[in-house]
């Protein structure tokens, strides 16, 4: 199983009543600069182009599953995908297709650092 697929499989346990307390960052051991920020209904990520995120999956043979909807996005910064947190098998390989062919990295475990964490904890990181 990827690392990808067992923390969104988690996060989904853990959001199960719609509840989003949760979230885990993937910070690649690789790419030091490039990382995934998941909830049980969000998936954020490194993006990497300047071009439309659309335009890029389209070119890379992602499809982007009807449960998924883009959400934002910053050319050479990130892109962010919202879900409705129930169906994951195809949530699971669209980030996993992300990752390899849109990043160019593995969905082994052992080339991320993994960090679960809850949202309230992460925000407090942040809060001024």
């Amino acid at each position: 199983m990827s690392v990808i697929a067992e923390q969104l499989e988690w996060l989904a346990e853990k959001s199960a009543g719609m509840k989003c307390e949760w979230l885990v960052i993937l910070k690649s051991k690789k790419k030091r600069k490039h990382w995934l920020q998941l909830t049980g209904f969000t998936m954020a990520g490194t993006y990497p182009h300047k071009e439309e995120p659309a335009e890029v999956l389209a070119k890379a043979g992602i499809e982007v599953p009807p449960m998924l909807y883009a959400s934002t996005w910053e050319p050479k910064k990130f892109c962010s995908y919202g879900h409705n947190g129930q169906d994951m098998p195809p949530v699971i390989a669209f980030v996993e297709d992300y990752v390899q062919k849109v990043l160019g990295l593995t969905v082994e475990e052992k080339h991320w650092k993994v960090k679960p964490t809850t949202i309230e904890d992460h925000m407090k990181k942040y809060a001024g």
